[in-house]
Parts: structure tokens; sequence; C-alpha cells
């Protein structure tokens, strides 16, 4: 997989969208689990990004890595910070 700038982001409003649907919650029930204003969580499904530290407090009450799900679309030879064999690849070839 190639990636460029002309490459589209994914819409976090869709990822989140079908991890409720995943996990039968629905908007209502999700701002009383952030203890937000329905209003303002019901528009989260449909703008394209959000603000880092929603889509923290989002992992925290789904019980969800949206995070992981962001970086699987990134090509594999992209780098991180995380130290050697910090990846579940990694983790799987020393059990081996």
């Amino acid at each position: 997989m190639t990636t460029n700038s002309e490459t589209p982001a994914p819409h976090m409003g869709k990822l989140l969208q079908q991890v409720l649907y995943k996990k039968h919650i629905s908007s209502a029930g999700l701002a009383r689990k952030m203890n937000k204003n329905r209003t303002g969580v019901y528009k989260y499904d449909k703008r394209a990004s959000l603000q880092l530290r929603i889509v923290w407090h989002l992992c925290t009450v789904l019980k969800h890595n949206f995070f992981a799900d962001l970086a699987a679309r990134l090509p594999a030879d992209y780098t991180t910070n995380l130290p050697p064999g910090a990846s579940a690849n990694d983790r799987i070839a020393q059990l081996e």
C-alpha cells in the first residue's frame, strides 16, 4: 500500500459508528459513558476528524483502540517510537 498527500484520511465518524454498532451502544449511551451533553456526542459520527483528546476519551470509555485501527491502515514500513520487540508480530516471534 502506498500513500501520498492525495490519500484520504479515514473518516473518524464512520470508524466510531462501526464500533458503536458492534458494541450495541447508542449515541445517547455513549454520551452517558462520556458524561457529556448528548447533542455534542451526536455530532461525532458525522465528523471526518476528531481531536486527539476526544479519540483518547473514546478509547477509554469504549475500551476500543482507535489508534490501532488507524495504525493498521498505514504501510508497514512507517516508523514508530515503540521500543524494539513491542509490536505484536515481535511478541509472536518471541513466543514461537
